[in-house]
Formats: C-alpha cells, structure tokens, sequence
C-alpha cells in the first residue's frame, strides 16, 4: 500500500517500516508492538505523520505527500480483508485432535 501511494520502497525491520526520506536516507514510518496478556494477545502500530522532535532520523506520513484519514482508512480497509480471508481459510480445514 505505501510503496503504491509513495512510490518508495518500503524495508522491514522487526516489526518497524523504513522508507526513504527526502534525502535518500532511511527514515522510521512506524512504531509496532505485539505482546500477550493474560487473557489475549494485543497489537499496536502507529505511523508518524509529523517528524518534528522524533529522537531517531524518521518520515512522515505528511512529508511522504501521503493524506493520513485518507491511509488509516484504505489500510484498515486492508486490515478487515486480511482477517476475513483468515477466517474464511480457518473454516476449511479439520481441527486437529
């Protein structure tokens, strides 16, 4: 989706996006976090908008020319495919006993 909307290769990092900044140097987009609790498991990401103060070199969604509402929503719309597809596939197969 953001190599799409930017134009720009995206790398992988543990669970962190970099993409190019303006002047071809790596920048953080995303910040990621997957940990269990004692009742489920639990994820959040978030994407820099504004790079303004960041302690590390960082992009932002504003400086890539990428409308944040406009990609919060095509991504959760990726999102919701995604989990659909999964559930979809779960239900095919036998359980294990």
């Amino acid at each position: 989706l953001l190599e799409r909307m930017t134009k720009r290769p995206v790398t992988r990092k543990g669970d962190d996006l970099y993409l190019p900044r303006a002047d071809g140097s790596p920048g953080k987009l995303s910040v990621s976090i997957a940990t269990a609790s004692a009742t489920s498991t639990l994820i959040h990401t978030g994407f820099n908008i504004e790079t303004e103060g960041t302690p590390v070199p960082t992009v932002g969604l504003a400086e890539l020319g990428v409308h944040a509402i406009a990609f919060g929503a095509e991504l959760l719309r990726h999102y919701a495919a995604e989990v659909e597809d999964i559930w979809l596939a779960r239900c095919k197969v036998r359980a294990v006993s």
